[in-house]
């Protein structure tokens, strides 16, 4: 099984043949091959998620030409051996994210659906691999457990107020961290900006809204701290590649 694997939600830990002790944290990825499937997981408390796609080699060949790493790699599986593109897990970023969210929520049937979802696995091949092949110097703020602390404590207000988020100094004034400290350690922590966990949320509460009432679009957008309906539907469209009024429709 040659494998693109997200962990979506949740930590869970693996002990796999050939490969040993293996723990995928939340927001994180990689591409494994198994020969076989003689393995265990462990699953912690709470709900779990991941987000897979299997893959042939013949996929991972032409990138193979120009990127040693892939080359590698498929070495590795042309000799049956358990292997993984990587020594290390690579976060997820929030483009990987919303190519995720535009698989899940395709609104296609038929030949289209079968051309969409092939051209979004390539997108995101190509995300995946530009993030495994490449390796800047980013510069990481220190943080402390309290800064932690606070920086989760911040998404959990963020979250829980969509509709009128307080700014960012606003929300560092409030979980007593410095504006600089949370914008990098945000990132840092969650894998996203402060603004794109707002934007992710949002779209996500927008499907739910659409989905399963019956509220004109532009009560939506209110509810969702849009002041301009015109402005969730280029959102929405930005972050899905559909407008809303393709679900409402149905």
């Amino acid at each position: 099984m040659l494998e693109l694997h997200f962990t979506c939600h949740n930590n869970p830990r693996y002990i796999i043949e050939g490969m040993g002790k293996v723990e995928m944290e939340q927001g994180r990825f990689n591409i494994t091959y198994l020969p076989g499937l003689r393995s265990k997981t462990f699953f912690y408390k709470g709900n779990f998620q991941t987000f897979d796609i299997h893959l042939s080699p013949a996929f991972l060949h032409k990138a193979a030409a120009v990127f040693p790493q892939v080359h590698n790699f498929l070495n590795a599986v042309d000799k049956q051996a358990a292997v993984a593109i990587s020594k290390i897990n690579y976060r997820t970023t929030p483009q990987m994210s919303l190519i995720i969210s535009q698989l899940k929520n395709c609104p296609l049937a038929g030949a289209l659906r079968d051309m969409y979802i092939e051209g979004k696995v390539i997108e995101l091949l190509a995300l995946v691999l530009g993030e495994v092949l490449s390796s800047p110097a980013v510069r990481k703020v220190v943080l402390k457990a309290k800064d932690i602390e606070s920086i989760h404590e911040a998404k959990r207000i963020l979250l829980a107020n969509i509709d009128e988020p307080p700014s960012i100094v606003q929300l560092a004034e409030r979980v007593g961290i410095n504006e600089f400290k949370l914008k990098k350690g945000f990132k840092q922590v969650h894998g996203s900006t402060v603004y794109e966990c707002l934007s992710a949320a949002r779209m996500q509460k927008s499907i739910e809204l659409i989905s399963n009432t019956d509220l004109p679009l532009s009560e939506i957008a209110y509810m969702l701290g849009y002041h301009h309906p015109p402005g969730f539907t280029a959102a929405f469209r930005r972050h899905f590649g559909y407008p809303p009024s393709m679900i409402k429709k149905r």
